[in-house]
């Protein structure tokens, strides 16, 4: 860079939230100065695969987008907006990518499950210096989809991305996202035959480290936090220490229930369940026995594709 200091915005349209960034460069180097989330579910999943963005929601992403775009201004800084598996699948994302342009001037990136796990991967490597060297592999769960990368810090080698999100598996198994003994039998069963029809135990027999990212994982580590199941300091948590948050969401079985549970928000209450369950058909099929959590993902990934004109998206 040439100036001293510069700043770069993103903003990552999720499945399930609108996440927001505000980074500083300063001597090739990033700190996060801002972050803000939005709870916006743009498009309803079901078993049909149909899915539309409202007209309701077209303004309710428009509002969002303008007062990012406030913030970013202040900084003087360019806006950088990617879209993942909500708008990816919709029906309407050309009318929706078309009306917030002609409103705004702000193109949407529409990423590909390949450009996803791509910066995913690089927000993980440029936030965890000691796996910079080791063989890993990156879970991130969303809303409507779920990466899993395997790579170094020379490559991606594998990558595959499952249409199993928090929000989606809520809508496709969780009438009113209440738990029954059944619903969550049949989420299990659906899960553990995608993961065995889509992945290779083989494949990870030689992965270092397994490393997790996004809003489910990241809740999870704080729920587990402020459950005093592992201490504050610690940014990673074994099977054995998961098995006892999973239990405890599932037992409970409404949204006020688990709105008991010390460390649950009010706007992720209601998928949880479903992103447990992810996490737990993960952990089982893969053997996993630790996950070390990271910070970064997408949007940390977009702000290093930038600063090292990586990525032809955004050159």
């Amino acid at each position: 860079m040439n100036q001293q200091k510069q700043y770069i915005s993103v903003l990552d349209i999720g499945s399930n939230s609108f996440h927001f960034i505000l980074a500083q460069i300063k001597n090739n180097a990033i700190s996060i100065i801002e972050r803000e989330r939005y709870v916006l579910r743009l498009s309803k999943f079901d078993i049909s695969g149909v899915n539309i963005i409202s007209i309701e929601n077209f303004n309710n992403a428009l509002e969002i987008i303008k007062k990012i775009d406030l913030t970013s201004k202040s900084y003087n800084s360019k806006l950088i907006i990617v879209a993942t598996s909500a708008v990816r699948e919709s029906e309407n994302k050309e009318k929706f990518i078309e009306y917030i342009y002609s409103q705004t001037g702000h193109k949407i990136n529409l990423l590909s499950g390949e450009n996803e796990a791509e910066l995913i991967f690089s927000g993980v490597l440029n936030s965890l210096n000691d796996i910079s060297n080791k063989f890993i592999c990156n879970i991130d769960i969303g809303g409507g989809s779920t990466e899993i990368i395997l790579g170094n810090n020379e490559k991606i080698q594998n990558s595959v991305s499952l249409k199993i999100g928090a929000v989606r598996m809520s809508q496709q198994f969780f009438e009113n996202y209440e738990l029954t003994e059944q619903a969550i039998n049949n989420c299990y069963e659906y899960l553990m035959t995608l993961l065995k029809a889509n992945l290779s135990l083989n494949d990870f027999s030689f992965v270092e480290k397994f490393v997790g990212t996004s809003g489910t994982i990241l809740t999870i580590l704080e729920l587990l936090k402020k459950n005093s199941i592992i201490t504050q300091e610690e940014n990673s948590f074994s099977y054995n220490h998961f098995v006892i948050i999973k239990d405890r969401i599932l037992n409970a079985k409404t949204i006020e229930q688990r709105l008991a549970i010390p460390g649950v928000e009010v706007r992720r209450a209601d998928i949880l369940p479903a992103g447990v369950i992810i996490l737990d058909s993960i952990f089982k099929s893969l053997k996993i026995k630790e996950l070390r959590v990271s910070t970064y993902s997408l949007r940390e990934g977009v702000v290093f594709a930038i600063l090292n004109k990586s990525n032809k998206i955004f050159i």
